[in-house]
């Protein structure tokens, strides 16, 4: 998987957030053999309402991908992706967010992050999953 390629070197972690029930998730990352972090938002899905994937029912009118939307144009949940960094007063704050963006690998994921890749050589970070270094 890709978490290892985050987790070496570049104190970077990816996380995913879905509604569905954690059983259901965990089922899936069974199947398919998957061992990255997974939350459930099944109980309360504040976390998709504030980041902006997810809204309320009724409204009016929403906010996705910094623009006011008409929701009926809109499925209840909306891809997006979040990054947060914790500081060195211990603290998370949130840094980024996108919508409807294609992702293809894992180097995307770095490159939305504060450090991104972490140097100016673009091809300097990647490493077989068996190559440490920092």
């Amino acid at each position: 998987g890709v978490e290892p390629h985050f987790a070496k070197g570049r104190n970077t972690k990816l996380v995913f957030v879905s509604r569905a029930p954690i059983e259901k998730i965990q089922a899936y990352q069974k199947r398919l053999g998957w061992d990255f972090t997974w939350y459930s938002v099944f109980e309360d899905d504040a976390f998709n309402k504030d980041y902006g994937v997810a809204f309320e029912e009724g409204a009016k009118e929403v906010t996705y991908n910094y623009e006011a939307t008409d929701p009926s144009k809109l499925g209840k949940d909306m891809p997006g992706i979040s990054v947060f960094v914790k500081g060195e007063d211990g603290k998370v704050y949130h840094t980024y967010s996108c919508y409807g963006e294609t992702i293809s690998g894992g180097d995307d994921f770095l490159d939305f992050t504060p450090l991104g890749r972490g140097d100016g050589d673009p091809e300097s970070w990647v490493r077989r999953n068996d190559e440490g270094g920092a």
